[in-house]
Order: C-alpha cells, then structure tokens, then sequence
C-alpha cells in the first residue's frame, strides 16, 4: 500500500482509513484491495444534498459516466459499474461503483489524474457559465420538453432535475432506462477533447445496429435505435449526427449539446433476438460450431475437463481437486477460490470467497437426489458458494432449490449444463484438445 500512498501524497490526495480521497471532494473515495497476488480498485461515487448545499443530486450519475469516459481512453483494462442504493434516514440515494481489475502504480496514477479532470471539467466550468434558463433546448422551457417526453412515452414515469452548482440539466426516463443531459457548450467541448478518436462505429443489422469493442459483441435492437432518434429530435427539433461510445455496461450517445445515457448494454439479448438472421454472416454472433458428446462420459475424466476449464477463467484461483470418482469426497469434486463482488461492503467491492464445485457426467437429466446435501456440505467446509457442472442437464426441482439457496440463505450458486459448457468452449476451443473421448467438434463453413 505504500507505494500507492507515495503517489497519493505527490499529487495531494489524502489516505485515511485505507481510503484514497481528493480533501475538497469527499463524495468521491478510492480503495485498494490485495487478494491472491493482485491489487483491485473500487472507486465509490457517493453524493447527497449535504455535499452540494442542498442540490440534490443526480450528480453521482453524472460524474461516474464523465469519470469513464477518461478512464476508457487512458486504462485497457475492463470497467465496470454497478449501482446501489444507500440508505441514509428515510432517503435512498443510489450511488456508483467503478472497479478495476489487476491494477499497477502506473494505473493508480492513471486513475487519480483521470478523478482530477473528472472535477476540473464540472467545477471548473460551472464557475463562468452558470445555467440560464433551459439548456436541455433552445426553443422549448423544462416543463414543456417534459410534457412532450410523457407524453411520447405514454408514462408519468419522467423525472426532471435542474441542477445549481452545475451545469447541466436531466431528464430521467425510468421505465425505458434512459437518461438525458443537456450540457452548456464549454463543458461538451472539454469532453468532445477526450473523446476523439474513441467514437464507435456501428454496423447495421437485421433486427438492430451491431456495436462490437474488444471482441464483445452487443445489438441495439431497432426500437430502442428509434426511441433514441425520436427523443433527440424532440429536444432539437432537428437530425443531428450522434456519437456512440461504449462504457461498461451501457452506452453513451452524444449529439452537439446533449448526452444520453442507455442503461442496457444488450449483450444477451440483442444477440438473442439477431442471431438466427445474422449467423450466416458474423461469426462472432454464432459461430456454426457443431458439438458430439461421447455416449458414456467417463467421470473422473469429465472432472479433469472442468478443473481445466475453472483454471482457465480469469477471477478464479487455487483449484484443487480433493477427491476422485473412486474416493469419498464429502461430496465435492474440486474446490476453488473465487474473487466476487460484495457491493455492501465499504472498504473495496471486491472479495474472496470458498465454493466447493460438484461434477455429475450423467446422460439424464441431474435432480436433487443425485447430489448430496448441499447446505451440510458448505458448512462442513466453511465454503461460502457452490457451483453444480453437469454434461446433461439438470430438472427443475433442482434448479428450484439451488435458487432457494442463494435467495433464501445467501449462498453463491450456479449450474453449468451441457448448453452452459458448449457456449464457453465456443470460445475456447483450445480446452477440447486432449478430451476428446469425452466432446469433440466440428465447425461447418
């Protein structure tokens, strides 16, 4: 931690109760945590009205998307932000969490700066350009944007917020996970600066437009595409071109003077929706890879195909096998440590936790008397998750009580089927090399 601190300190960021803090801007907090060899940081985005005199405050969201903005063009690493309401008294305030992975000095040093012009663009331009009216449109005032917004939806669902100490102004659509920023122009400029050379470039699909960013593919389907177009034109009452920009799970969409935040990165179900019209002519979407499964899977061998498979994944650590299919167990085949996430937690997100892992090659389907008894298992090794890998699948019942586990007594679960298995090593074909008396594959031109 020292030589975090000794950059800190250079840069006159205070470090108090393993927390990193700029003196003037406390809403903003910085942790480091070390687990299994590598350091993490949570950056906590937390604002309420005491912290802006009584301005209430939508400025958490507002600065957690400017604050990735710089990040994405300084750190290759993966971002990622999750939201988490706070309660504080009889007030629920949602607050943000940006965390990094694997980080280094250098990127700790990358990060500060990155908070520091996150600040300097919205206190440094609030001070002279002050907001005059209402910024969101030229021709139109607050309340009648908003009525034509309700009213384009059909949903009282819209909130409005003008904020004092800042300029810009929202607009929040909360059944369609939108939300709008109008800017003043000294502000889109400064972040126009960043953003260059960072514009995504869609491609134009069947069912929507297709984003793809570091070998992740995501598809906006085509009535979000015309919402997002309608609503622009609504608060401009003309086309402009948009600028796209990737940031963790969701999106960001520029035009001259506003900013559109879509809280959706559609990575699941976009491609759900497309995939049968695109297969043929992306890959990416759906490679055309045909899997055989052996008829009779030997067990101790399938065991050994998913010990690879854990060791293969990048937030899982010290797998160990402690028993063979010959051997008693305690009913667990592989154990693993797991770096997950804990969004209550106050001094850095991230956590390692036990999860004992149970193997089953089975043709027919697994139910719940197939395994032993999950709950004395976990306590019997003080484990904190459990993960069911199958090579069929499993029965409802079983699925139903998996859930009743982490709902019910907050354990981790997961169960991995033969679907769950075949679309990883889709990507991961690799893996399949030296089993394949147990799956092989073929991929058709």
């Amino acid at each position: 931690m020292k030589k975090y601190q000794a950059i800190a300190h250079k840069k006159g960021v205070q470090f108090t109760d393993n927390l990193f803090y700029f003196p003037e801007f406390k809403f903003i907090r910085i942790v480091i945590q070390e687990l299994e060899g590598k350091d993490y940081i949570t950056i906590y985005i937390s604002s309420s009205s005491w912290d802006f005199d009584g301005d209430r405050s939508d400025i958490h969201g507002f600065t957690s998307f400017i604050l990735l903005l710089f990040l994405k063009t300084r750190i290759k690493q993966k971002l990622s932000l999750y939201n988490i309401d706070n309660i504080v008294g009889d007030r629920v305030n949602e607050d943000r969490f940006i965390t990094l992975e694997d980080i280094d000095t250098e990127i700790f040093e990358l990060v500060l700066e990155s908070v520091s012009n996150t600040l300097g663009i919205q206190y440094g331009n609030h001070r002279y350009s002050q907001l005059s009216g209402s910024l969101l449109t030229k021709k139109l005032t607050a309340p009648e944007v908003l009525a034509r917004v309700e009213k384009y939806f059909a949903s009282k669902d819209v909130l409005t917020s003008h904020r004092i100490n800042f300029a810009f102004e929202s607009i929040r659509i909360l059944n369609e996970n939108m939300e709008f920023y109008g800017i003043n122009l000294l502000m889109f400029n400064s972040l126009k600066k960043i953003m260059l050379g960072y514009d995504l470039q869609p491609i134009e699909g069947i069912t929507g437009r297709i984003v793809i960013e570091n070998e992740v593919l995501r598809i906006i389907p085509r009535d979000v595409l015309n919402k997002i177009e309608d609503l622009f034109l609504i608060l401009e009452e003309s086309r402009s071109k948009l600028h796209w920009y990737s940031i963790s799970t969701h999106f960001m969409i520029f035009s001259d003077r506003y900013m559109l935040i879509l809280y959706d990165d559609f990575s699941y179900t976009g491609i759900v929706d497309e995939k049968e019209s695109l297969k043929k002519y992306n890959k990416m979407i759906y490679p055309n890879i045909e899997f055989t499964w052996s008829k009779k899977i030997n067990g101790g061998r399938f065991q050994k195909l998913i010990r690879k498979v854990l060791i293969d994944m990048k937030n899982v650590t010290d797998v160990r096998e402690v028993g063979s299919i010959n051997e008693g167990d305690g009913g667990r085949d592989l154990e693993i440590s797991y770096i997950d996430l804990d969004l209550q937690q106050d001094h850095g997100v991230f956590k390692k936790i036990k999860i004992i892992i149970q193997c089953k090659a089975y043709q027919s389907s697994v139910g719940k008397g197939n395994v032993r008894d999950i709950r004395d298992t976990l306590d019997n090794y003080q484990a904190q998750g459990y993960w069911l890998i199958v090579s069929s699948s499993i029965t409802t019942f079983l699925y139903n009580y998996l859930d009743t586990l982490k709902e019910r007594d907050g354990y981790w679960t997961k169960c991995w089927t033969r679907d769950e298995l075949e679309d990883y090593f889709r990507g991961n074909l690799r893996l399949l090399d030296e089993f394949q008396d147990i799956i092989t594959y073929k991929i058709n031109e």
